[in-house]
């Protein structure tokens, strides 16, 4: 398995008028203050699943997320896996569900782009 950590942006959305955009525009309302440098690493992978782990210091906070992906049914042989669940942890106590989640090549985000970023949906501001 490959054990290779990657370094990356990442987003929180936790306000309802917050989206994830299906095309790369304006209007999804997600928050600089809320972009934040993270590692992955697959800390699990399988023929037909994988967990990716991420790591980062958020809000004073350590934050750990666990995002499993499965295997498109509707198209096996391309490999394509689709997220399928996510459990995100702060300070090793407090637990929440990742209700989304979506990766761009380049999303700008009020003032800035962001090359590589991901966006994660949680319910609410569970950082406070």
């Amino acid at each position: 398995m490959n054990t290779t950590i990657v370094d990356h942006w990442l987003v929180f959305s936790y306000n309802p008028d917050e989206i994830m955009p299906i095309i790369c525009g304006f209007g999804h309302e997600l928050k600089e203050k809320n972009v934040v440098k993270c590692s992955s690493i697959i800390s699990c992978k399988m023929a037909s699943f994988y967990i990716l782990q991420k790591k980062m210091e958020f809000k004073n906070k350590y934050i750990e997320i666990y995002l499993t992906f499965t295997l498109a049914e509707s198209d096996p042989d391309r490999h394509h896996f689709n997220f399928k669940r996510g459990v995100l942890y702060i300070d090793g106590k407090k637990k929440c569900d990742v209700i989304d989640y979506k990766s761009y090549n380049s999303l700008q985000i009020e003032n800035f782009c962001y090359d590589d970023i991901s966006v994660i949906s949680v319910p609410g501001d569970v950082f406070c």
